[in-house]
């Protein structure tokens, strides 16, 4: 499976107007389109900047439950966030902000996902906001965009599980293997692949970030008819 033959199946399915639009419609937390992509850019350039100035131990668990709860509007259970589990997300955020190396990339975020209860949703929160212009966020919403993004009648992109209401009913989590560690080996090479794309699509479009593309796919995604 080739990196180009991935972009090409993408760009058959949406093109660069279908992206455009959904990305001006952008919103979160019931907030208007401007609103909401500043106060995720502001975020993030703070999240970004901590990273810069050297992952300050002692405003670490501050900083990373800022994030979680603009995207999740909860702060993240004390328990889930204790020393240890802390140390292993702080190394993993270090490898995706210093490092290039996809077997290090790798490495860090499969010993990450094996926290439980902190899946890729959360992970890839934190991962985009070191750095937007090569990261997206993948969360239930960003994978039922790309739902049909198919190769030899295999799906590329894992779909993340979201809770069906009254109103929709969402498609079933990928099942990604009968262990832990499998289903963290693929999400993460699935998550390595996924911002590859991002930053292909950037390249060749008007779009300046990846997150601007994952910001699309997000609005996208809400949609049933591009599941």
């Amino acid at each position: 499976m080739l990196r180009k033959d991935i972009y090409l199946r993408f760009v058959n399915i949406y093109s660069n107007q279908d992206l455009l639009k959904a990305y001006q419609e952008f919103t979160w937390q019931r907030k208007g389109v401007k609103e909401s992509i500043k106060i995720r850019n502001d975020l993030a350039r703070e999240f970004q900047n901590w990273a810069k100035n050297g992952f300050d131990y002692s405003i670490a668990k501050n900083q990373i439950q800022k994030v979680h709860d603009w995207g999740f509007g909860r702060p993240l259970s004390a328990k889930l966030l204790n020393s240890e589990n802390l140390k292993t997300i702080i190394k993993m955020l270090k490898t995706w902000y210093f490092s290039s190396a996809d077997v290090e990339l790798r490495a860090t975020l499969i010993q990450s996902l094996l926290i439980k209860g902190i899946k890729i949703a959360r992970h890839s929160k934190w991962i985009c906001f070191l750095d937007q212009s090569k990261f997206g966020i993948y969360d239930s919403r960003v994978s039922l965009a790309l739902r049909k993004v198919e190769i030899d009648g295999k799906r590329i992109f894992p779909t993340v599980g979201r809770r069906t209401t009254k109103n929709k009913k969402y498609p079933q989590s990928t099942y990604l293997g009968n262990t832990t560690v499998k289903q963290a080996e693929r999400m993460s090479k699935c998550y390595i692949t996924y911002n590859k794309l991002l930053v292909d699509i950037v390249k060749n479009s008007n779009f300046k970030k990846a997150a601007d593309i994952e910001m699309a796919l997000f609005m996208l995604g809400n949609n049933k008819k591009n599941w």
